[in-house]
């Protein structure tokens, strides 16, 4: 019930401030335009999500999975020239298989976020472009992406050879369809940008995009049964207005005379996946006019994908709206990563932020046009973050529920949380073997997490939370082995305890760490010597505690061969 009211109360916005939607690049704005721009107004509505956490639950749901299912996502330096390696979700159902030529369309079914529902041209047939030119506006070549994109059935684009496309002025494209680079050297470059506008169901994937300029406009065909007059286009990389059901994923772009990628006038249901941007001033903006509520419907995901070098700001900027932003990786901005006014709503979630030296930018955050006591209100959230070189998000409004039957399974807050062995003097526990993984123990817990006696713990991926005195303890000589864990600390604590003995004694006991991630001054005191005694069986492969930032390892552009992994 909840929900329909609020669609009811969204249309009602809708259909209120859609007459005084502005034309964009429209110079006539006649009855071809006109049905375009209501078609869309009723496909932004129908793609409407009212309830968010379900969209969440089922990203995250294949995070885990695909999590659980690697062994090791540890972020690779310089370029990668290892074996086949698909690092998130979204790339694992489609990468490293070698007949990804024979059966390019299964992409479509990878899609998740906000723009899950998009299969672009998945129903229609292959399209080849084989020429690079743009010469003609109006009666576009057979054989050129500008006469692919104006058909009007389905049609799932893909080119013949390695090619650099200069578009004369803007490229308009039509609902159905798919961009697909796969296969090919493709840049877009040099010239005008992509537009979506007023289009439903379009995948744009695997190009290179970048020094886009603005167009002049003038007579552009944008059906194969329609053109007209255009002003000035804006100098985007992908122009996004008024559309929906959309996907762009694997494309690297830097250097636009506007925004990399800009969504506005009622964009929704839109997945921003495994891009790379590199170069630009402002990145992406979601909502173009603080006057303009349609934008409320505006529902996007933005997920592993790398924000590079030279990058300024809006990363995105939002406006109304809903973000998702999960598991991307944020590299020195020159002013902030995260903006926005007008109330959005901004979930930050499993992200990596390394702040710029300067010390008057390590926000990550930045509200504009509002006093703290507005802003204060607006649900922005930061949930698993990684915080570097002094980087600081500000939360704001009500916390956001991000539970489901997926998630690592929290530890009850108590004083006493888990204890392996309960006797000094029964040292029958030497046969004790236990592995503890992959769970998180949260806030309001104090103490023995675990606290063991004799045998061996495995201690591997779990999150720890501020405890209050003490995570890890033991006596009578446990071995210990701990890997990949987060530990976070309380002011005062530490990361260990061994209790009634003098150090000459647990100097030798075995108690190791191996690559934890300590946090907010947490330290873990090792002793003994290596471990060395786990079958490979038993033993559950560790993953690096900042193992977050490797789901970003792909992002952009991929180099695909045919009858080669991907």
């Amino acid at each position: 019930m909840e929900s329909i009211k609020l669609r009811l109360l969204l249309l009602c916005a809708f259909v209120a401030i859609f007459p005084t939607i502005m034309r964009a690049h429209i110079a006539d704005f006649d009855e071809v335009w006109q049905e375009r721009a209501e078609e869309a107004r009723k496909a932004a509505l129908k793609a409407y999500q009212p309830n968010t956490q379900e969209v969440l639950d089922h990203f995250n749901d294949h995070v885990h999975k695909a999590l659980n299912g690697t062994d090791s996502t540890r972020r690779n330096l310089g370029k990668y020239e290892g074996p086949c390696s698909a690092t998130n979700p979204i790339d694992r159902c489609w990468r490293c298989q070698n007949d990804w030529a024979k059966h390019r369309k299964r992409l479509a079914d990878c899609v998740l976020g906000f723009g899950r529902k998009t299969t672009g041209g998945k129903h229609g047939k292959i399209y080849v472009v084989r020429d690079s030119s743009d010469d003609h506006l109006v009666n576009p070549k057979r054989g050129t992406l500008r006469h692919a994109v104006i058909q009007p059935e389905p049609l799932w684009i893909i080119f013949a050879h390695d090619m650099r496309i200069r578009l004369s002025e803007e490229l308009i494209m039509t609902s159905n369809k798919t961009i697909d680079g796969r296969g090919a050297n493709v840049h877009i470059c040099d010239g005008a940008q992509i537009t979506l506008q007023y289009v439903d169901n379009v995948i744009i994937h695997n190009l290179h995009i970048h020094d886009i300029k603005s167009g002049n406009g003038g007579l552009i065909r944008d059906s194969v049964n329609h053109y007209g007059q255009r002003s000035r286009s804006d100098g985007d990389g992908i122009s996004i207005f008024g559309a929906t059901n959309l996907w762009i994923d694997h494309i690297s772009m830097s250097n636009c005379d506007d925004g990399i990628i800009d969504a506005i006038q009622g964009s929704t249901a839109i997945t921003i996946s495994n891009c790379h941007f590199t170069r630009h001033n402002e990145v992406m903006l979601f909502g173009a006019s603080d006057s303009f509520s349609g934008d409320e419907i505006m529902q996007i995901t933005l997920a592993f994908n790398h924000f590079g070098n030279g990058l300024v700001q809006r990363m995105p900027r939002c406006r109304y709206g809903f973000a998702h932003v999960v598991n991307n990786d944020y590299n020195h901005w020159l002013m902030y990563a995260i903006g926005g006014s007008q109330h959005p709503t901004i979930i930050s979630q499993g992200n990596r932020f390394i702040a710029p030296s300067k010390s008057g930018c390590k926000e990550v955050t930045k509200r504009d046009y509002a006093l703290e006591s507005e802003w204060r209100s607006w649900n922005w959230r930061s949930e698993g973050d990684l915080m570097e070189n002094g980087a600081f998000f500000v939360e704001s409004g009500s916390s956001v529920k991000t539970e489901h039957k997926h998630d690592v399974i929290s530890a009850k807050p108590g004083n006493f949380v888990m204890l392996f062995g309960a006797n000094d003097s029964f040292s029958g526990d030497e046969v004790m073997q236990i592995t503890l993984a992959f769970n998180h123990f949260d806030k309001g817990l104090v103490q023995r997490m675990p606290r063991c006696r004799y045998g061996f713990v495995h201690v591997v991926n779990n999150d720890y939370t501020h405890w209050l005195m003490y995570a890890i303890g033991g006596s009578q000589h446990p071995t210990i082995l701990s890997q990949g864990n987060w530990f976070i600390a309380s002011p005062e604590a530490a990361c260990k305890e061994r209790e009634y003995t003098p150090e000459s004694e647990w100097r030798s006991w075995n108690w190791s760490s191996e690559g934890d991630l300590m946090l907010n001054g947490a330290f873990f005191v090792q002793s003994g010597g290596p471990i060395r005694n786990m079958s490979k069986e038993d033993k559950i492969n560790a993953k690096p505690g900042t193992f977050e930032v490797g789901l970003t390892d792909f992002a952009g552009y991929l180099k695909c061969d045919v009858h080669k992994p991907c």
